[in-house]
């Protein structure tokens, strides 16, 4: 892969908002190999990335470039034009701000700032190159993620948060639509249409910004992010190790009956994470979190994703999909040496129904096999579920026969065996799965073991992901909890 890298002068004196004097500034420009018609300037460093690279390779490698140029403290101003300029907003707010704290600001022109709405809700830019181009990914991407959490994924109007830097918009476009995000979420701004990109220093920092802020007071943002980096993740990750993988261990005579394993070349005796996927218990694979393990492996897990088998009534039921992952967990705790992996130290991981199955599972397991639980939106009480949908899952018309069936099932009933100390994050505003779920099962815990964390969000769907705004907390705060809990749980045993 071949990434051109012009250094042409690029240092250059600024002095104010958290700039030390005396202290230079680095310009990073990126544009298409093919084109190079918009970094032209000698005060830029300019990064060419070649057109038929993918989108994933493209925001991995502005990523490194901000990483690298920001590394040792120094300063810099990112600037880019159209979809180029949507990919660097993607890429810097899924740096962590250790990086991003040295970004003075960000130019961009006529970059789309929500191709979730141009390309996915209205289609009113359906057939447009950015729209096709991030549909081409989709395709390329199969199960990984669904078509909506790819233009979510890329659409930085969804993704605003504390740490978004201050930005230059240049040109009309699409500045009626980034002006909207930056007033919801008090982001500085300046708008510019006679931009010219070798005066690009004299612009930051905003001496004038057309956001009002109160005197002596900073608004913060009502959503923040980056919500995406679920989203983000679940697309491309970029593993910091060697990651060995060993596919479709089976621990069953069902096609469906199998795992993947993913762990560090250099491992010993890991702490373990098992994932259940969901579903609405009739679809979803094992493959979908392939980067989220490997994310897990690089923090130093053996880190595991089940399938089992998938509701098909009569040939499999609700029994045989418990049955399956509490068998999964079981085969791999008792090969768990031969993955580098401690099974005295296990930690579960699910969303919706893969968090309703697991939950059951873990009950039917002698009490010390699991260390620790992380969920997301999961089902806990199948009586709040409409008949209909009730009928559906049980294949019982019976009303009677029907309440014993749905009270086997629901992990609220269950509690008395469930001792597992268990993390939730559900969103109030989930309609698939409502907030009552999380609310009861939470509250019936204090009668038992009073072993469940919950952890409530804005903005969210099912699972916690969003709809239309960002994700209050965000992710990356979702994911700190998720962190603390885990290793006040599990690593500190």
């Amino acid at each position: 892969m071949k990434v051109l890298v012009i250094i042409i002068f690029f240092f250059s004196s600024l002095y104010a908002n958290g700039i030390e004097n005396n202290q230079t500034v680095k310009v990073l420009c990126f544009d298409d190999e093919s084109t190079n018609s918009f970094c032209k300037s000698s005060n830029l460093q300019v990064v060419l990335l070649p057109s038929q690279l993918s989108i994933a390779d493209k925001l991995i490698i502005i990523q490194n470039e901000i990483r690298t140029n920001t590394s040792k403290k120094q300063k810099v101003i990112l600037l880019a034009r159209g979809f180029m300029g949507t990919l660097l907003s993607i890429a810097q707010t899924n740096l962590l701000p250790y990086y991003r704290k040295n970004i003075v600001g960000m130019a961009l022109e006529d970059s789309p700032p929500n191709v979730f709405n141009d390309c996915y809700v209205e289609k009113k830019d359906n057939n447009s190159t950015v729209c096709q181009e991030i549909i081409t990914f989709r395709k390329d991407l199969g199960a990984l993620a669904s078509k909506s959490e790819t233009f979510i994924a890329l659409s930085p109007a969804l993704q605003m948060d504390w740490y978004w830097s201050k930005t230059l918009i240049i040109g009309n476009k699409y500045k009626k639509d980034w002006l909207k995000a930056f007033d919801e979420n008090s982001i500085e701004y300046f708008v510019e249409n006679d931009f010219k990109v070798e005066k690009i220093l004299e612009y930051f920092p905003l001496k004038r910004s057309n956001k009002i802020q109160p005197k002596n007071k900073i608004l913060e943002p009502k959503h923040h992010g980056p919500l995406l980096r679920f989203h983000l993740n679940k697309i491309y990750y970029q593993e910091k190790n060697q990651i060995l993988v060993k596919e479709d261990e089976s621990y069953g005579i069902d096609i469906e009956q199998s795992y993947d394993v993913y762990f560090k070349e250099e491992s010993k005796s890991n702490p373990l994470m098992i994932y259940v996927h969901g579903g609405g218990w009739t679809k979803g694979d094992k493959k979908s979190y392939k980067y989220l393990c490997k994310q897990y492996a690089d923090r130093g897990f053996t880190a595991v994703s089940i399938n089992y088998r998938l509701l098909d009534h009569p040939r499999v039921t609700m029994e045989e999909m418990v049955d399956d992952v509490q068998t999964a967990i079981e085969h791999v705790l008792k090969n768990a040496k031969s993955y580098k992996a401690n099974s005295s130290k296990v930690l579960v991981m699910a969303e919706s129904a893969g968090g309703q199955l697991a939950t059951l599972a873990m009950t039917r397991l002698a009490s010390h096999k699991i260390s620790v639980a992380v969920f997301n939106s999961i089902s806990t009480d199948l009586h709040l579920f409409p008949k209909k949908k009730q009928i559906r899952l049980s294949k019982i018309e019976d009303d009677k026969e029907r309440k014993k069936w749905l009270n086997r099932y629901s992990p609220v009933n269950q509690l008395d065996k469930y001792r597992v100390p268990t993390f939730i994050a559900h969103s109030f505003n989930d309609y698939g799965v409502p907030a009552e779920h999380l609310e009861n099962f939470e509250l019936l815990s204090a009668l038992h073991s009073n072993n469940i964390t919950s952890f409530w969000i804005e903005g969210g769907m099912h699972p916690v992901v969003p709809k239309v705004r960002s994700l209050q907390p965000s992710y990356i705060d979702i994911e700190n909890e998720n962190i603390k809990f885990i290793y006040d749980n599990l690593l500190e045993e």
